[in-house]
């Protein structure tokens, strides 16, 4: 079963929390990238979970500031960054178009 602890995000190969890539997972920054980006676009708990995460990383949600760990800990605070840049130049657009 995945979690999302807020207090403690693990990017960890096999790890329980929704950010870990499955245990086989042996790729660099580079494939883990792709591989979330994947996820949030296939799962719809990944895709909450980065918003929440998004926003209290950006300090919308305070004053909680979470710890992540494991090592692509810097590679989602980045996709965070790039999410939260996304939905503000986005904002108040029609789906389509």
């Amino acid at each position: 079963m995945r979690t999302f602890d807020c207090s403690r995000i693990d990017t960890t190969p096999g790890g329980q929390c929704v950010f870990s890539p499955p245990a086989a997972f042996a790729g660099g920054e580079d494939a883990y990238a792709k591989w979330l980006k994947d996820e949030y676009e296939r799962d719809p708990l990944t895709k909450q979970c980065m918003v929440v995460l998004m926003r209290y990383q950006g300090g919308t949600l305070r004053p909680f500031r979470p710890t992540i760990i494991g090592p692509f800990a810097g590679r989602l605070q980045k996709a965070c960054e790039r999410l939260q840049a996304h939905l503000k130049a986005t904002a108040g657009r029609h789906p389509d178009g």
